[in-house]
């Protein structure tokens, strides 16, 4: 199928995304729906792959079969998982910090590059436990550095505490919902009044993107954390596969 950044490009959902110009280019923007888009399935899939290849063009982003779709059982749709490390860790988190702190975002509101000696003050002063193996690093002078496993650790414990009194009231509130959501998703364990919880916050922290960051930025890994509570749900991994997921992924970071 076609790439994230191509006309539905989402392997989860038929969201057709918006070309906008960026910068000196142009990106496939994922504005927030109210209204989603519905999601693909494994039966409209294959059909899309039949009509794609008859008249030679795209259907709904889909160029034609996998080979993987000739496996009994697969669902080669539900049949993935989101790639947590790209996408919420490189992705997410690493845009969100450069957009506070890359001085081509100076003239914005959400700009905080100015202060990062105070957010690299109270950073530095963290002394994690054993448990957490890398220590904090400057975000001034050591960011473009950084590991996925220093991005997981900077939204799950230090982003909070070193952006308040820092980055303005609206957009820590923002912030706020995503580094309250993963802990939840992640979670050996999860009933459904959490997940039901942390699903409500993610949209939220999608939505008001948009509104405080501009449709520019909505990008594809904005656009994946709306599937990321499905994931959790359709796969329900128990808590030995997800640690020892877990620890593969941070093993290479």
């Amino acid at each position: 199928m076609k790439q994230f950044n191509g006309t539905y490009g989402c392997p989860w959902c038929l969201h057709k995304g918006v070309r906008i110009e960026k910068g000196r280019g142009s990106v496939n923007a994922y504005h927030y729906e109210s209204s989603p888009s519905p999601l693909r399935s494994a039966v409209q899939t294959v059909r899309d792959c039949t009509e794609a290849v008859e008249n030679d063009a795209p259907v709904h982003g889909i160029k034609g079969p996998s080979e993987l779709m000739l496996m009994q059982l697969f669902d080669c749709v539900m049949g993935y998982c989101i790639d947590y490390l790209h996408c919420v860790l490189l992705g997410v988190t690493r845009c969100f910090v450069g957009l506070w702190f890359d001085s081509r975002h100076h003239v914005q509101t959400y700009y905080i590059g100015r202060q990062v000696n105070t957010v690299d003050e109270k950073l530095l002063s963290i002394k994690p436990p054993n448990a957490i193996t890398r220590a904090p690093r400057s975000i001034a002078k050591t960011r473009a550095h950084w590991k996925g496993s220093e991005y997981m650790n900077w939204l799950l414990y230090y982003s909070q505490p070193c952006l308040t009194g820092v980055l303005p009231r609206e957009y820590l509130l923002h912030w706020v919902l995503i580094v309250h959501s993963m802990p939840i998703l992640l979670s050996k364990s999860i009933s459904p009044e959490d997940l039901q919880n942390a699903t409500i916050r993610i949209h939220k922290f999608v939505l008001f993107t948009e509104v405080l960051y501009g449709r520019e930025n909505m990008t594809f890994n904005i656009h994946q954390l709306i599937h990321i509570p499905d994931c959790v749900k359709n796969w329900g991994l128990s808590g030995d596969i997800q640690h020892f997921c877990l620890n593969q992924t941070m093993d290479c970071c």
